[in-house]
C-alpha cells in the first residue's frame, strides 16, 4: 500500500496501515535511510515469498491464496523500488545536463 504522498505503508496490528517506523525522535528521515529501509523491505519481501513457495512445494503451506499474494506482493514492491531508481537515474541526467 502506498499513501496520498507515494511512500509505502506498513500493515500495523489493527489491520491499518501506516508509514514506517524507522522515523528519528525527530520527525525526520534522511533520504539514504528511506531507500536503505525500502531496499531491506523488498528484500524481506522476497525471502518470505521464497520461503512459502519452498513450504507450498514440501507440503507446509496448503493455502495456494496466501502463497499467491505473498509472490505478488514480493513483485509489487520490486517493480516499485525498480519505477524509483529508474526516477532517480533520470533526475541526477536532468541535472547533469542543466550543468553542462
Amino acid at each position: 500500500m502506498i499513501d496520498a504522498s507515494g511512500l509505502p505503508l506498513v500493515p500495523t496490528p489493527s489491520g491499518g496501515a501506516a508509514l514506517p517506523s524507522s522515523t528519528p525522535a525527530s520527525g525526520t528521515t534522511s533520504f539514504s535511510d528511506l531507500l536503505k529501509d525500502l531496499t531491506q523491505d523488498v528484500n524481506r519481501y522476497q525471502h518470505q515469498a521464497q520461503d512459502m513457495v519452498e513450504g507450498l512445494a514440501t507440503g507446509e503451506v496448503e493455502n495456494v491464496h496466501d502463497v499467491v499474494n505473498a509472490l505478488d506482493k514480493a513483485e509489487l514492491s520490486f517493480r516499485m523500488m525498480v519505477e524509483v531508481r529508474n526516477r532517480l537515474v533520470e533526475a541526477y541526467r536532468e541535472i547533469s545536463r542543466m550543468g553542462a
